[in-house]
């Protein structure tokens, strides 16, 4: 039950961040938040069953959460913006995840799989924070980089 609600609660975090940073983002905070979604898209077409994931390397999710780290760590460097270099460190975390199983196929399912989530609530976080910052500097007329 607690697993569910923490699934459906990210399912409907993550549209209203695309909404939000369509409607006060910039390029960098609308360009992470359309990723978000395509790599959630991606791993669900990607994927194992639920009655068989984790259970060994999920090759697919993999290709996603790899490739979702090179994108974040273009636009991390790219922008120079914090909340952008966390983002990517916190997707490093399920990348690592992956190279966990890949060298210790022993690994137990549920370490596999909370190596896979633990990093996507924060991440949420650090796009609304970065989508909050932006707002306030575009509206305030400030300057520097957040």
């Amino acid at each position: 039950m607690l697993t569910m609600i923490y699934v459906y609660t990210f399912w409907l975090a993550l549209p209203l961040l695309v909404i939000a940073a369509m409607l006060w983002g910039g390029w960098a905070e609308r360009t992470v938040a359309w990723l978000f979604v395509a790599a959630l898209l991606g791993t669900q077409l990607l994927k194992s069953s639920v009655a068989t994931s984790f259970l060994s390397l999920e090759a697919g999710v993999l290709l996603v959460d790899g490739a979702l780290l090179v994108a974040l760590g273009w636009i991390a460097i790219r922008t120079g913006k914090w909340w952008i270099i966390c983002v990517t460190a916190f997707q490093l975390i399920a990348v690592l995840g992956h190279l966990g199983k890949l060298v210790n196929p022993g690994m137990s399912r549920m370490a596999y799989g909370l190596m896979e989530s633990v990093s996507s609530y924060p991440a949420l976080i650090a796009l609304a924070i970065g989508i909050y910052l932006h707002r306030r500097r575009t509206t305030a007329g400030g300057a520097g980089t957040y």
